[in-house]
């Protein structure tokens, strides 16, 4: 009496058809995971520019606030001027 091999056929075919979904389906999860954390990074970033701006922000109402009768207070608004520049450089920097 001879042996069917059609369904160890099938089953071989099926074996070999979950094996390449089982390959496609953990590139797929590399390429998730990779990209996952590009956008964390990201995420990050956008996070840190806005508290930049945020604190150049706080830095223009203490400029504004100060009182502009005398010459030590122009001084101080001038330098803090120009440190709310260079916060803005580097915010721009960061933001490319």
């Amino acid at each position: 009496m001879g042996y069917d091999i059609t369904p160890i056929s099938k089953l071989v075919d099926n074996v070999s058809r979950l094996l390449t979904e089982l390959k496609s389906l953990r590139e797929e999860l590399i390429e998730l995971k990779e990209e996952n954390i590009k956008l964390k990074t990201e995420i990050k970033n956008k996070e840190e520019i806005i508290k930049d701006f945020q604190n150049s922000n706080k830095i223009t109402n203490i400029v504004g606030s100060i009182d502009s009768g005398g010459n030590n207070a122009e001084e101080l608004k001038l330098r803090i001027d120009e440190n709310i520049q260079e916060l803005e450089e580097c915010i721009a920097r960061l933001s490319k």
